[in-house]
């Protein structure tokens, strides 16, 4: 990446995240930024959240950024040689990948999850399988281990479940604020409404303090 574009990271970032930027510093379409520069500065620049959340912006690319998010992938080394810095990458790229679930970014996930590595992508990798298979975006599984699944958007209810990390679920319904309990960080609690698969049962999964999708 140029100086130029180096130095002028902090105003891409704002402009394609949708926050306002300085008067007078340029947008992502003035500096006529490529998608592998784009994908470089929202995956692997800026405050950890900013990274983490720039999976979604990732995976609603579609199939044009797959060969970037593998390409950088094979060099994810690169992009983490300050250990100053803590951002979400490799995470992101994986997670996006499996969203994505096209034959070509399975592929990317199988080439990384081969060589050295230094996140597991078997489960991102397992999601993209079931989405192809079934034929449905919404499915994929779950991401954390020992997932309470609740029968409501209500930590303090009854646990219906408990899942291990890597079970397949279907996306019903993403990001249902309870505004009467906190999260695990502070904040509202937040829940996505999942049903197991194949025959459920449906329920309520808890994101955690970072307020990320419960699943692959």
């Amino acid at each position: 990446m140029t100086t130029v574009r180096l130095l002028l990271a902090m105003a891409v970032v704002a402009a394609l995240s949708g926050a306002t930027k300085p008067m007078g510093m340029p947008g992502a379409k003035q500096l006529g930024l490529s998608l592998q520069d784009q994908a470089e500065l929202k995956l692997t620049q800026g405050a950890y959240l900013d990274t983490l959340n720039s999976a979604y912006w990732a995976s609603g690319q579609g199939e044009p950024i797959v060969p970037v998010l593998g390409g950088m992938l094979m060099k994810e080394k690169t992009f983490l040689n300050d250990e100053k810095t803590f951002v979400a990458f490799p995470f992101n790229a994986i997670w996006a990948l499996g969203r994505i679930a096209s034959p070509k970014a399975v592929a990317a996930l199988k080439k990384y999850q081969a060589g050295k590595h230094l996140h597991d992508a078997s489960l991102a990798i397992k999601a993209a399988e079931l989405r192809i298979k079934l034929k449905d975006k919404e499915v994929g599984v779950s991401l954390r281990e020992d997932a309470s699944l609740f029968p409501a958007a209500d930590h303090d209810g009854k646990v219906i479940k408990v899942l291990k990390r890597g079970t397949p679920v279907k996306a019903l319904k993403f990001h249902i604020v309870n505004q009467k309990q906190a999260g695990p960080r502070g904040g509202k609690a937040t829940f996505d409404r999942v049903k197991l698969l194949p025959n459920g049962p449906e329920g309520f999964l808890e994101r955690a303090g970072d307020d990320f999708a419960t699943i692959y």
